[in-house]
């Protein structure tokens, strides 16, 4: 079930499993059928369904959009019973469903359950083609602060989907539900039929025409919201001013993939590394390791838990946001799984175009299985230098295994400020580096080993001089990273710093040779859960 919603969600038709009134209706609609049948009023019917309707929603497990669904249904029959207004059964829903459900307009699935109900009844367009796109038009800025991208394949996926929905798939699926233990055959035709549907709909996420748009502002999204529901109300309306929406849709777009700024980004990514340089305009996305859940042997009684991949929610979320689905550069510093884990996520759900690594890790099993297609591997050493590749390569010497001793470091300068990221390299190799690079200083410092001991050699962070150090550690790691040793080594040097356990992501945004240090968190949010020689 979750590739499907994943596939519809890709599809701009997520709306189908989230949204809408056709549970309720279908229900209602086949329920008055069959009450019909026995010759009963419909006054009867009426009353008949009302009581009803609450069963509906328990047996549906109270979903956001099914209890929508049953309330706006619910008030539009109790007000025909009593030959009132019909028309403020939206209003009255919302205010109910808030009410039991304060969070309600917080999720992609009540925002756009609530929004498309008020789109179909508001609008007034006649076009069939026209009226389908003006209702996608309201959901689609709720569907970009979440999801960040749609298809151009939703407008007529909709018009074939819904009917669909509606007429086959819903009642089939309420009278297997009602019926089906009793004919044991039913479920099985349904459940084959389903899975017809969700391998379809799978095939046709593949296909090119996914827009990558990027995550706009939640005050622009209500802008563009308002306006739309402003235009569908009357067809000449819209015809008249939908250049007008879409040229707002087109400066949006513009400002996201063509950013003024650039940035380099430190990922809250647990206990592994990760780290996204951005230059200006998108012109290149360089990804520095990333991330790996590290797994530990269990005794066999131990209940294994599945643990959800962080950078499908993290690092590849945010390049998502920025509508970037693209890196130019994928370097992996290492072999440990903490570095190179989520390799194969990365690459599933990004275009990765070449991959640097520490010259001999490219003929190792334990990296290339986690390769998931072909791509282009160079292996390097300090003595190569990419063409347009903007960071300097001051480590591995030679040829090695892809342990932390043959870590590839790199240097380079952005926004004004030197960089050095150093993987998980040994002090004995930072004194190594410095000594064959003695002109290398660096503004910023990405501590090696998450801030262990066996990394950040004083003589080498005294030669860097560096500004600021960031630590990149999962929250209350069993490794005691960063270490106390490496935190006295710093406050000896005078260097402040910053970790990814109590400042979530950090990101040094930059214009021209001028920048600024932005954090997800404050610091103090999540400063209990360090050591206190670790807080700052």
């Amino acid at each position: 079930m979750a590739t499907t919603i994943g596939a519809a969600r890709e599809l701009g038709v997520i709306h189908l499993f989230c949204l809408s009134g056709l549970h309720a209706f279908v229900f209602v609609g086949l329920l008055e059928f069959v009450l019909r049948q026995l010759h009963l009023t419909q006054e009867t019917i009426t009353l008949v369904a009302i009581l009803a309707l609450p069963f509906l929603w328990i047996l549906g497990g109270g979903a956001v959009s099914l209890t929508r669904a049953v309330l706006m249904l619910e008030l539009q029959l109790i007000a025909k019973a009593l030959g009132k207004n019909q028309q403020v059964a939206w209003n009255t829903s919302l205010i109910i469903h808030s009410l039991i459900m304060p969070g309600v307009l917080l999720s992609l699935g009540g925002q756009l359950s609530y929004l498309l109900a008020l789109a179909i009844g508001r609008c007034r367009i006649t076009h069939p083609g026209l009226r389908a796109i003006a209702i996608q038009l309201v959901g689609l800025p709720a569907l970009l602060v979440s999801a960040y991208q749609f298809h151009f394949l939703t407008v007529l996926l909709n018009w074939l989907l819904i009917p669909l929905f509606g007429s086959f798939i819903l009642p089939a699926v309420i009278v297997t539900a009602g019926f089906g233990q009793s004919l044991p055959i039913l479920i099985s035709i349904t459940n084959q039929l389903l899975l017809i549907f969700q391998n379809t709909l799978i095939q046709i996420a593949a296909w090119p025409g996914n827009v990558y748009f990027g995550k706009i502002s939640p005050l622009i999204a209500v802008g563009l919201t308002v306006m739309a529901l402003v235009l569908i109300e009357k067809e000449s309306r819209f015809r008249r001013y939908w250049s007008l929406l879409g040229s707002m849709y087109l400066i949006c777009f513009c400002f996201i993939h063509f950013p003024l700024s650039g940035e380099v980004t430190f990922v809250d990514i647990g206990q592994g590394d990760c780290a996204i340089i951005r230059t200006p305009f998108n012109r290149q996305v360089i990804m520095i390791d990333t991330g790996g859940q590290l797994t530990f042997r269990q005794p066999a009684w131990a209940k294994r838990i599945n643990m959800n991949d962080r950078a499908t929610s993290t690092s590849i979320n945010y390049l998502k946001s920025k509508g970037i689905h693209r890196v130019d550069y994928l370097c992996l510093s290492h072999s440990d799984a903490d570095h190179i884990g989520f390799t194969s996520t990365v690459m599933k759900n990004l275009q990765v175009k070449t991959i640097l690594v520490p010259a001999g890790m490219e003929k190792m099993p334990k990296f290339t299985k986690r390769l998931p297609k072909k791509v282009a591997i160079v292996p390097v050493t300090d003595q190569q230098h990419l063409e347009g590749f903007p960071l300097l390569i001051l480590h591995p010497f030679k040829t090695g295994q892809g342990k932390n001793e043959d870590s590839m470091v790199l240097w380079g300068e952005l926004g004004g400020k030197k960089f050095i990221f150093s993987g998980d390299l040994d002090r004995a190799d930072e004194r190594a580096v410095i000594k064959k690079y003695p002109s290398v200083q660096a503004d910023i410092v990405k501590l090696g080993h998450h801030g262990s001991k066996t990394a950040s050699d004083p003589q080498y962070l005294s030669h860097l001089h560096p500004q600021l150090a960031i630590i990149s550690a999962g929250r209350q790691n069993r490794y005691g990273h960063p270490n106390q040793e490496t935190i006295q080594t710093l406050k000896r040097i005078g260097c402040p710093f910053m970790s990814t356990q109590n400042r979530g992501m950090i990101t040094y945004q930059y214009w021209g040779k001028r920048g600024s240090i932005i954090t997800k968190l404050k610091g103090s949010e999540l400063k209990w859960m360090l050591p206190l020689y670790a807080r700052n």
